[in-house]
């Protein structure tokens, strides 16, 4: 028995050129842009880049004018500050120069005040030392502590430079001496150096004469050292002379400058 197989028609795909050519336009596309347009996108990226230097430009000049102004401020301020520390140096300075001031004026007003008095010169005789009392008195407000007193009389030569040396000299210590208080008398005499020792020298009858002509003149010298109540050591000095002779003429120039006093 045979059996008509109806055969189904097979489903071939063909595949024609212009189903392949509507695939091909389909995924493969093309953009075309025209002349006119191309420039205007190109001018477009040109602008913008204009603008943006601009801005930069803008703001690196705002930023420069910020640090001009940030870099006058510090200056100012680093002025102000030194002037400042300036004024208050100066017047630090100021306030302990016043200070100084003060306390100096106050020390020399409460310190102690030494002066060396002579007393009256007697005439020189022959074949005796000549003799001189001291005594030192404290003008001050405060007491004197460890005064030293030594004393020089000499014959000295009209027209003769003086040497105020205390080699051999008369002296003595104190251990205290107070406000208004005058020490004990201080007996200074001519000396001499025998056998290395300062002993009393007489006056010969030259001496003598030469006294009472003037050609020599008579010289006490003396200087006081002392300290005071704040601790500091403190001198005064004295000279003075006498002329025999009737023309009571001396050159007694530097016994004169002799006188002085400290300035501690």
């Amino acid at each position: 028995m045979s059996h008509d197989k109806s055969k189904r028609p097979e489903d071939h795909r063909t595949t024609s050129p212009k189903h392949n050519g509507t695939q091909n336009e389909s995924t493969k596309r093309h953009v075309y842009v025209e002349p006119g347009v191309e420039v205007d996108f190109v001018q477009d990226l040109k602008d913008r880049h204009n603008t943006e230097q601009r801005e930069t430009t803008t703001h690196n000049k705002k930023q420069l004018l910020w640090t001009k102004v940030t870099a006058a401020l510090v200056l100012i301020y680093a002025g102000l500050t030194w002037w400042q520390g300036c004024s208050t140096s100066t017047a630090a300075r100021a306030a302990r120069d016043a200070a100084d001031v003060a306390s100096r004026t106050m020390k020399t007003d409460q310190r102690a005040w030494m002066k060396i008095n002579a007393t009256q010169f007697g005439m020189p005789v022959k074949d005796a030392p000549y003799e001189a009392n001291l005594t030192v008195v404290n003008t001050g407000k405060t007491p004197a502590h460890h005064v030293f007193l030594r004393t020089v009389v000499k014959i000295i030569n009209n027209e003769e430079d003086m040497q105020f040396g205390y080699a051999p000299c008369i002296s003595s210590i104190t251990g205290a001496i107070f406000p208004s208080e005058t020490s004990e008398p201080h007996t200074a005499t001519t000396l001499e150096l025998r056998n290395g020792e300062a002993v009393p020298k007489n006056l010969s009858s030259d001496e003598v004469n030469w006294l009472e002509t003037g050609k020599t003149f008579l010289v006490i010298y003396s200087e006081v050292d002392y300290r005071d109540i704040f601790g500091t050591n403190h001198w005064s000095r004295m000279c003075a002379w006498a002329n025999f002779s009737p023309s009571g003429a001396s050159t007694a120039r530097q016994c004169v400058a002799y006188n002085s006093v400290d300035d501690n």
